[in-house]
C-alpha cells in the first residue's frame, strides 16, 4: 500500500485478531459456538437486562450514556480499594484500574512490560486474545502444557533453567 511505509514496525507485524474471526462464524445461522463467551442468547434474561437499564438510567440519567473516565468508574475503584485494603491488601484507588474485560487487560499488560524478544511463558492451551496481544508486542511465546494440576512443571522447570 502506498502508506505502509508510516505504520510502526509493531504495526507491520500486527495480525487480525482470531477472536474477531470467531465472532463471524457465530453469526452463521447453522453454527452453534461452544466457546467461551458465546453463550446461548435465548438464555440471556432479557426482562432482568430491561428492569436494570431502566433503574440505570432512572438514576444516572444522561451521565449514563457518556464515557467515563480511563481509569473506570470512581465509585466501583474506591470500593474495590476499601475491600482490598479490609482484606489485607494494601491498595490505593489510583492504583486501580478497570478493563472492559481480558482482551483490554492483556493488550495493557504487554504494551506496558514487553519489549521486542521478551520470553513470556504461556499455557497450552492458552487464550487466543492474550496471545495476540503478546504477538502484537513482539514478545516471544513460550508454551507450557498442562496437566491434571496445572502447568506441566517438568517443562516449566526445563524453560526456566535454559
Amino acid at each position: 500500500m502506498v502508506f505502509d511505509h508510516l505504520y510502526a514496525d509493531r504495526a507491520k507485524l500486527m495480525k487480525t485478531s482470531e477472536i474477531r474471526e470467531f465472532f463471524k462464524l457465530t453469526e452463521q445461522p447453522d453454527v452453534m459456538s461452544f466457546a467461551g463467551g458465546f453463550p446461548s442468547a435465548e438464555f440471556f434474561p432479557m426482562d432482568k437486562v430491561n428492569e436494570v437499564m431502566q433503574d440505570l438510567i432512572r438514576e444516572e440519567g444522561k451521565c449514563a450514556l457518556q464515557y467515563g473516565p480511563t481509569e473506570g468508574n470512581q465509585e466501583l475503584r474506591e470500593y474495590l480499594a476499601q475491600k482490598m485494603t479490609r482484606e489485607g491488601i494494601k491498595a490505593d484507588v489510583d492504583h486501580i484500574l478497570i478493563t472492559n474485560g481480558s482482551q483490554q487487560g492483556m493488550d495493557l499488560l504487554s504494551k506496558v512490560f514487553l519489549n521486542p524478544g521478551d520470553l513470556v511463558l504461556v499455557e497450552e492451551p492458552g487464550y487466543v486474545g492474550g496471545l495476540g496481544a503478546i504477538y502484537n508486542y513482539q514478545g516471544d511465546r513460550h508454551s507450557i502444557p498442562l496437566d491434571e494440576d496445572g502447568f506441566s512443571l517438568d517443562v516449566l522447570t526445563s524453560r526456566l533453567v535454559k
